[in-house]
């Protein structure tokens, strides 16, 4: 993904967590901040660069919700942070039905389903308009 995005931009999902992204403004957005935390989406976002911020790997990542939100469109999502469900007291550990415990059940980034077109060279393209 991170040679892919130095030629254009790659596609992917992104767990939005509430309240922490509602309220995310300027800052990296890192997921769940608090135990009242919920998962409430996976949002498709198209990441436009990597960079870095006292110490911590984030990409850039736009959004659908418009210029009005987090920087230009764009929202910085950590790359090193990892979402791991943890049952409750109460939560049936056998329940896997809930979008968080299907989607956490091991330590997960905030970001996934990577998605991009492999482009042909100009050679393969030649290639294949001849034998079509």
């Amino acid at each position: 993904m991170f040679e892919v995005l130095k030629r254009h931009p790659v596609g992917a999902a992104l767990a939005i967590f509430q309240p922490e992204y509602k309220s995310h403004q300027k800052g990296i957005y890192r997921g769940p901040t608090d135990h009242n935390s919920r998962l409430s989406s996976v949002h498709a976002v198209s990441l436009v660069a990597v960079d870095e911020e006292n110490g911590e790997r984030f990409v850039w990542a736009r959004s659908s919700q418009g210029c009005e939100f987090g920087i230009d469109g764009c929202i910085k999502v950590s790359l090193d942070t990892l979402i791991l469900h943890l049952p409750r007291d109460g939560d049936e550990i056998t329940d896997d039905s809930s979008l968080d415990k299907l989607l956490f059940s091991s330590p997960t980034p905030l970001l996934s389903r990577f998605s991009y077109p492999r482009l042909f060279t100009v050679d393969e393209e030649d290639s294949k308009e001849e034998k079509d």
